[in-house]
């Protein structure tokens, strides 16, 4: 079963990888297109930069944990984009 349904995933692979290499625009966009490294930093919609998004601003003290903190920028925008994921 793993073998059959390994196979099919590999073929939709190529077959997703195809249709991207074949299209117009993709072919027009690839030179606009850069690749990330290890040594860029992630930036907001609003071009600020940060090197770890994982650490979201919190009500805590040293002795409590409180809430996150939705008034965190890139919090939001995580928060944006997984509802937009999850619609699909």
């Amino acid at each position: 079963m793993q073998s059959v349904l390994g196979g099919t995933i590999q073929k939709a692979g190529e077959a997703v990888s195809h249709a991207m290499s074949s299209n117009e625009k993709v072919t027009n966009m690839k030179g606009d297109i850069r690749e990330p490294t290890s040594s860029d930093r992630i930036s907001s919609d609003f071009g600020v930069r940060t090197g770890n998004t994982d650490i979201w601003l919190s009500a805590s003290t040293e002795n409590y944990q409180g809430p996150q903190l939705l008034e965190d920028n890139f919090a939001r925008e995580k928060v944006r984009i997984s509802f937009l994921i999850n619609r699909i």
